[in-house]
């Protein structure tokens, strides 16, 4: 008899997850295709991307650009404080090359109580494109 409560209480327990697990998926599902941004479409560049993170008192950043056949590519990051409301630019790098991608990478020792973030701008040929990632 024992038995029987735990199993029932078990299965119960099964079904009420199954069931929310259903019900977040419909969720997302619904709402995933009026939140999603439209991709751009560019006519020079296939991809670009940028990161940046915080470790120990290092910010680490990095870039990619690949462009849909080799041209002039470049890729320039300004590291940003945020000061008195607004980003200042502290430290650029920038890389360039004949190719269809580049990298670029760095780091810099930063203050743990300060904001900062990257901001990057992608050059394929005359189509520049500018991203941000917050550290």
């Amino acid at each position: 008899m024992m038995m029987n409560r735990k199993l029932k209480a078990v299965l119960c327990l099964l079904l009420c997850a199954v069931c929310c697990v259903q019900m977040l998926a419909v969720v997302f599902a619904s709402g995933s295709d009026e939140t999603a941004p439209e991709e751009t479409r560019y006519t020079n560049i296939d991809s670009c991307a940028c990161v940046c993170y915080i470790s120990g008192l290092t910010l680490y950043a990095s870039a990619d650009l690949h462009a849909k056949r080799t041209m002039s590519l470049s890729i320039t990051c300004e590291l940003q404080k945020l000061k008195s409301g607004d980003y200042e630019t502290i430290k650029t790098w920038s890389a360039s090359d004949y190719d269809m991608e580049i990298s670029w990478s760095d780091s810099r020792l930063i203050n743990l109580f300060a904001t900062y973030r990257i901001k990057v701008t992608y050059t394929a040929g005359a189509e520049s494109v500018t991203l941000y990632d917050y550290a």
